[in-house]
């Protein structure tokens, strides 16, 4: 198979033309090309018998024109970004409908969306196209558990079961570009970690959280959890001043602030006053678990 895309350099798509022959010819009637650079993408995809002789491997480009056309080679890991920034252009421009709310389950990210088809032009490039239209920054792990004669360009040539790192800005977009040949068949696989919490929005849910424990009228404590992070807040209106000290069973947990491998936090807290602890895991794709004790005397 032979593919030859036609882009500007800013990377807005003019055509494409594949045939599974050894020539291919693009013809463009439809729009004025307008004076200026151009990017021409030649993809073969050369059968056994290519491995015959040498000079079936070689390529010759013939284009007619009214006007002089310079042609100078690109180094080939710079065309595919070319050719990347014309399928994130054309994805770009897919009405809403065309795409999955795929995590509509998770209230940070409701409004991320996938492309559901990732065929955008007539050259043989899959897109898996993702906007992420939500206020946080997402991070998933996506690998490929099946490639049957299809090809990863872009951001990186991976193999079956290795995983790309897709590290989305709020409001940003993330493309993967594939190659296919006949019959190509792939299916992959996705893990959503989860997002990085600010400490305000602990202290905020902390605040907020209604199941307190009294130790005596006026000095409470709870231990909550928010978003995959522990907090302990503590709050005294008892009338006099206090010391805690709360020692700590973690797995997978350490305490914010703290030197790495302490299991226990003590401090004192005035009158009028509250105080938290906040315990962030420390492999945040991995399960978490704590137990705690405490002990309290006047200060």
């Amino acid at each position: 198979m032979i593919s030859v895309t036609l882009m500007k350099a800013d990377g807005t798509y003019v055509g494409s033309a594949s045939r599974s022959w050894f020539q291919v010819p693009f013809i463009n009637y439809d729009q004025k090309l307008e004076a200026g650079a151009y990017i021409v993408v030649v993809d073969p995809q050369f059968n056994e018998s290519a491995e015959l002789e040498e000079g079936y491997k070689d390529i010759n480009i013939d284009v007619y024109t009214t006007q002089s056309v310079n042609l100078t080679p690109l180094d080939p890991q710079n065309g595919v970004k070319h050719l990347a920034q014309m399928l994130r252009k054309e994805a770009q421009k897919v009405d809403e409908d065309k795409f999955d709310h795929y995590l509509s389950g998770n209230a940070d990210y409701s409004d991320v969306i996938r492309l559901k088809s990732g065929d955008l032009t007539d050259a043989p490039y899959i897109a898996i196209y993702t906007k992420n239209k939500s206020q946080h920054a997402l991070s998933e792990a996506l690998g490929f558990s099946k490639l049957d004669n299809i090809d990863v360009l872009f951001p990186k040539e991976v193999s079956e079961n290795e995983d790309l790192a897709l590290d989305i800005p709020a409001g940003d977009d993330n493309i993967i570009v594939l190659r296919g040949g006949n019959g190509y068949s792939y299916s992959y696989y996705m893990q959503t970690m989860q997002r990085a919490v600010d400490n305000s929005e602990i202290i905020a849910a902390a605040k907020a959280d209604p199941n307190a424990s009294a130790l005596i009228p006026g000095l409470t404590y709870n231990l909550g959890k928010f978003k995959g992070n522990y907090y302990v807040y503590s709050k005294n209106d008892a009338g006099h001043d206090f010391q805690f000290t709360f020692y700590f069973t973690l797995s997978n947990l350490k305490i914010d602030g703290e030197p790495d491998g302490a299991t226990s936090k003590t401090f004192k807290i005035t009158n009028g006053t509250d105080n938290l602890i906040i315990l962030k895991p420390i492999d945040p794709s991995a399960g978490t678990s704590i137990s705690m004790n405490l002990s309290a005397a006047y200060a």
